[in-house]
């Protein structure tokens, strides 16, 4: 047996010092640091029982306790283990690159000839059929959402003139608006406003009740308010109330509400004010619960902006459909600068129009929308017009390539 010490600055030196001279097979039996370095104390033709006779037990073993003594080969790897570590993951990083690189650059060939097929589906569309082209163009500059104005323009027959194409494009989404043809006024009952923060929600209230009480009188209607959030809105509503000459009770929580509606449950009509909250908002769900535990009695009005884009439309109808609104009233077509994108969300969700309000005067700007929809239509189409028209024709082959593909 050959047992000898070997002295590095650190453990990697002194191990390639014991593989150097003592070669592959040499068994470390202990380390130490001291003020030189490292020493390792290695021998070849290992026996335990003479290492012990020979009595180098003032070195700190390498092995665990009980394990014996480590091969020079076992040593390395536990020294250098969390440098291979590091090379692996540096290896990962260097391997995961060029894929990186090489996804990038498929994508981008793919959105290439996509775009190309695009162009070239668009183009054999304007050769083949330039008025449903025509129709395409008009749809978009109103705002129409890409998947509906695609299924209007393929569902037109096959026309000859220009003005009949606009006039059958027209009265296609008219037939495709849903309305509320009951008359909300008429029908009474319990309504509760939702909507998003600024839409317009207390003064739809205060609209729909003067209407009521200019047609019923003030006796059997009442309003009532759930915004404990924010300022000023009791004495907001609070206003109108006194205007109309009518009852205003406030409800912080469900057993509130649920005791003032069976207080005035001989009532006729009850109109609610909601807390005005984002779609995203947490506390959107407390509302959600308050509304659910009035049970099927309430029906929901869900208050929409035309002035909001068709993203933040689609948005709002989607996360209010858990409180399942029987219709809705589309408020500020007076500020809109398109109304094509509330009109699509509409046919989109099926969702019925009960009330058009184009302005703030109380009540008269507000009308049910059962003899509205041609007349919400046509005023797209004149907003449409007014504004100078420069359509991307490279962006219009591309919704309507991607409208083919979500068909």
């Amino acid at each position: 047996m050959k047992i000898k010490r070997f002295v590095g600055r650190d453990i990697r030196q002194a191990l390639r010092l014991v593989r150097e001279e003592l070669g592959p097979d040499a068994v470390i039996l202990s380390n130490r640091s001291s003020d030189g370095g490292t020493a390792v104390v290695a021998a070849v033709d290992y026996d335990v029982e003479s290492f012990a006779a020979a009595g180098e037990v003032d070195e700190r073993p390498l092995a665990d306790s009980g394990a014996g003594a480590r091969s020079f080969y076992d040593a390395e790897l536990a020294a250098a283990d969390d440098s291979a570590q590091s090379v692996a993951r540096a290896g990962s990083l260097a391997a995961v690159g060029p894929m990186e690189g090489m996804r990038r650059e498929v994508q981008g060939l793919r959105e290439l000839l996509e775009c190309q097929l695009a162009s070239l589906a668009w183009n054999e569309l304007s050769r083949s059929n330039p008025l449903q082209v025509t129709v395409l163009q008009k749809l978009n500059a109103m705002g129409i959402a890409p998947a509906l104005a695609r299924e209007v323009a393929e569902s037109l027959p096959r026309l000859t003139t220009l003005d009949e194409a606009d006039r059958q494009s027209l009265l296609a989404l008219v037939k495709r608006l849903p309305v509320h043809k009951d008359d909300l006024l008429e029908q009474g009952g319990i309504v509760a406003v939702v909507g998003a923060t600024g839409v317009g929600k207390t003064t739809s209230v205060a609209k729909l009740a003067a209407r009521y009480v200019m047609r019923h009188g003030p006796n059997d209607v009442c309003l009532l308010s759930t915004d404990t959030y924010r300022i000023g809105a009791r004495e907001q509503l609070l206003s109108y109330a006194r205007i109309l000459g009518v009852p205003l009770f406030v409800a912080r929580d469900r057993d509130e509400l649920a005791a003032i509606l069976g207080a005035q449950a001989w009532r006729k009509f009850v109109l609610i004010d909601t807390a005005g909250m984002s779609q995203r908002d947490e506390r959107l769900a407390e509302q959600f619960a308050l509304l659910r535990s009035q049970g099927a009695r309430t029906r929901i009005l869900l208050a929409l902006s035309a002035a909001s884009d068709l993203q933040t439309l689609d948005e709002l109808i989607t996360t209010y459909a858990d409180v399942q609104p029987a219709a809705c009233v589309l408020t500020k077509l007076d500020e809109a600068a398109s109304l094509g994108a509330a009109i699509s969300v509409l046919i989109r969700h099926r969702l019925p129009l009960a009330w058009c309000s184009n302005g703030q005067r109380v009540p008269e700007d507000i009308h049910a929308a059962h003899n509205k929809r041609l007349w919400l239509v046509t005023t797209a189409a004149k907003l449409a017009a007014q504004r100078p028209s420069a359509q991307d024709e490279r962006v219009l082959a591309m919704r309507h390539a991607e409208a083919r593909a979500h068909a």
